[in-house]
């Protein structure tokens, strides 16, 4: 039986390498003339990320509030399904069934 912690770490630490990896990609793209005409798809990511590099925490807290609902619905889902193992290991006991 694993931890219902372990998942919510693996995907925190996946996100937080991928913010690590656009924002090295960004820091060297810096150095280069960057296209930044609205219009085009390049261009508007490019300004996407260079306003995520010159104002980190409020790039950080936008990401938050658009996760956060994502995040409540994991917890509660987990939550869930761990009433529902719960249940099924006491159904399991009372049949005589070894649970492991």
């Amino acid at each position: 039986f694993t931890s219902t912690r372990e998942p919510i770490m693996i995907c925190i630490e996946s996100a937080v390498r991928y913010v690590l990896l656009l924002l090295l990609f960004v820091c060297s793209a810096l150095g280069q003339e960057l296209n930044t005409d609205t219009t085009t798809w390049e261009g508007w990511l490019n300004t996407q990320l260079v306003w995520a590099t010159t104002e980190p925490w409020t790039f950080l807290s936008y990401v938050l509030m658009l996760l956060s609902p994502c995040f409540c619905i994991s917890a509660v889902l987990s939550w869930r399904l761990g009433k529902q193992i719960e249940n099924q290991q006491k159904k399991k006991k009372r049949r005589g069934v070894k649970v492991d």
